[in-house]
């Protein structure tokens, strides 16, 4: 038997398919959330119990990480609680939720704690008791510790208590060593809520715990008020994954490491998958792909599979080795090819999303010195790179700008945008198309134009695209959790990618109305606004009464006999002709007619025989 051959012409990978490679590598999340429970946590604040709103944060992480990333884990510890429960058999602190792939009987458990904020208070209490905060630290080390070491271990503080160590300096010292010791393999998170007292002041302890462990942008501390907790967890949550991890050379002999990011990517539903039930577990369908020979019917073992390139008449050979070798220009890398103006990129260049790059020290020692010396400098000197870039093997080097991008915080000290750079794909030559040229004119008014400008600047929004959900997409995850969790149809979510219609009638009206006067639009219908967006094909006059509407034409149409339409001309008016193929033909053939097949045809006979028997 002989072998069988593939013709491929050895293609890169598809670089719209590398997307979200990474997402479905076994990479994963590990998040253990430590929520302060002290009398204070349990307190109504902004109308909202913080326990209850922490516990809200941490039901929206877990849906969100079931639908996203279902191999990802979440643990919840409680601590300063009138109860404990832990393996360390620490006072004060409760694991609620060991470290475990979320499921909807946890799901479940947080919905009832979160309805019924009594029943929290009887399973776990609160206690005005001062205990040493690095106890908490020490549970918490001992249940990240039995996360997979593949995975990116996280944890996620909340409190308003911005000294827990009521200046205790025995209690200050151990709690920072211990933090020391949990961050060795974890990063910390804090959020800092505001009470009514006062404003959460890190100064006073965290501001040492919270920074150990910074290795990627994002992490840190957050403060602010109760009412924006679940939107900096989410945003939290939700940090980034590097898309790869690349050396850079800056020079000859200059070469730092750099971790890649993919900040915008489309969201989709993702494909359903088929199961099957072995015994008592569930397990994932595995396809199996098997080929053979088209001669003999035999299957054909890996080896006997070859892939070749048909030159002549003859099948040259390749081996695994070759095609590897032909595929790749040179290892994933970032090089620097020369240094620009900033002025010399233009908005048109960027034509894809570009990537974001932060300096890894775990790849080459003294990488971040190096990577904020470059980007400080070109700040200063307002260049940007021009650089050749390769993310993966297999794949073609591109031509990107490598932008500087300074960092960014709020009034709060929360940081917004991080310092780094972005690498912008620059296109080819034929994926720049020219703009047409504008030739004609219109001469506006200032008083038009000012009233335009007004109008823009009122409704000028502060854009956040991660708060602005696909609908369709947010309504099947919906669904999807309402079958999981055993509940009925709920209301659809609000579509935020509607117009806010009562902002604008509440406080534009009277702008839209100013500015509709001075260009002349004042006079305006809606029928009109209809009429200037219909088809052009949808325009044309119709044969009859041009005050009758179309839906009231074809109504009267509907009723009428052949003679009836063919007296009032509908039967040459394709908007409202009721008459079927078949009714023609049937009324030609009661006149002895034999009809043709094609309907122009049967009205052009009814024409002449009623022109003749009418008199018309």
């Amino acid at each position: 038997m002989s072998s069988s051959y593939f013709s491929d012409s050895f293609p890169y990978e598809n670089e719209d398919e590398e997307e979200n490679s990474y997402e479905e590598s076994a990479y994963s999340d590990a998040i253990m959330f430590a929520i302060d429970c002290s009398e204070s946590m349990l307190t109504v604040t902004d109308g909202e119990i913080p326990v209850i709103v922490a516990l809200k944060s941490v039901r929206s992480t877990i849906l969100s990480k079931i639908a996203s990333s279902p191999r990802d884990q979440i643990g919840v510890v409680l601590y300063a609680t009138r109860e404990s429960n832990n393996s360390a058999q620490k006072d004060h602190i409760c694991v609620m939720c060991p470290l475990d792939v979320p499921d909807v009987p946890r799901i479940k458990e947080l919905d009832a704690l979160i309805q019924d904020v009594s029943m929290f208070k009887e399973m776990y209490g609160s206690t005005h008791f001062l205990f040493p905060i690095g106890d908490v630290f020490s549970v918490l080390s001992d249940a990240m510790s039995k996360a997979p070491k593949t995975s990116k271990k996280r944890v996620f503080l909340i409190t308003n208590n911005d000294d827990p160590t009521g200046d205790n300096p025995v209690f200050k010292k151990t709690s920072i060593q211990r933090a020391k010791d949990l961050c060795a393999d974890n990063t910390i998170t804090l959020f800092g809520l505001d009470t009514a007292e006062k404003v959460f002041d890190t100064n006073k302890f965290y501001k040492d715990i919270a920074s150990f462990g910074e290795e990627d942008f994002g992490t840190g501390t957050n403060t602010g008020q109760l009412t924006s907790l679940m939107d900096m967890v989410e945003t939290s949550s939700k940090q980034p994954r590097s898309a790869f991890g690349i050396p850079f050379e800056i020079a000859p002999g200059l070469t730092i490491g750099v971790k890649g990011y993919n900040l915008v990517i489309e969201e989709r539903i993702p494909l359903p998958k088929k199961f099957t039930t072995n015994a008592e577990k569930i397990e994932e369908v595995v396809v199996e792909t098997s080929y053979r020979c088209v001669d003999t019917g035999k299957a054909l073992a890996t080896t006997d599979i070859k892939i070749g390139y048909e030159f002549g008449e003859e099948i040259i050979e390749f081996s695994k080795e070759d095609i590897t070798k032909l595929k790749t220009v040179r290892d994933p890398s970032l090089l620097v090819l020369v240094f620009k103006k900033k002025t010399e990129l233009k908005d048109y260049h960027q034509i894809s999303h570009p990537y974001f790059i932060y300096p890894d020290d775990s790849s080459y020692i003294g990488s971040t010195k190096t990577f904020m010396a470059l980007l400080n400098t070109l700040l200063k000197k307002d260049q940007i790179g021009i650089c050749s870039l390769v993310r993966r093997r297999n794949t073609i080097p591109r031509i990107v700008a490598l932008v500087p991008q300074i960092e960014k915080t709020d009034p709060q000290g929360n940081q917004t945008q991080p310092p780094g750079f972005q690498l912008v794909m620059l296109p080819y030559a034929d994926e720049i198309r020219p703009v047409p040229p504008v030739v004609t004119p219109v001469k506006v008014e200032d008083p038009a134009r000012e009233a335009a400008k007004d109008l823009i600047r009122k409704y000028e929004i502060e854009y956040d695209p991660s708060k602005y959900r696909n609908p369709a997409i947010l309504n099947h995850k919906i669904a999807v959790q309402n079958i999981a969790l055993g509940r009925g149809p709920e209301n659809k979510p609000v579509d935020t990618l509607l117009p806010d219609y009562q902002y604008i009638e509440h406080n534009l009206t009277a702008v839209i109305d100013n500015f509709k006067n001075l260009v002349g639009l004042d006079g305006i219908t809606i029928a009109d606004l209809n009429d200037y967006a219909a088809p052009s094909g949808s325009k044309r006059k119709s044969a009859v009464g041009d005050d009758d509407s179309l839906l009231e034409r074809k109504a009267k149409a509907s009723h009428m006999t052949i003679p009836e339409m063919w007296k009032a001309g509908l039967l040459t008016n394709r908007d409202t002709l009721q008459a079927t193929n078949q009714l023609l033909k049937d009324f030609l053939t009661t006149k002895s007619i034999q009809p043709k097949k094609l309907k122009k045809d049967l009205i052009t006979q009814i024409d002449e025989h009623l022109s003749k028997t009418e008199g018309k």
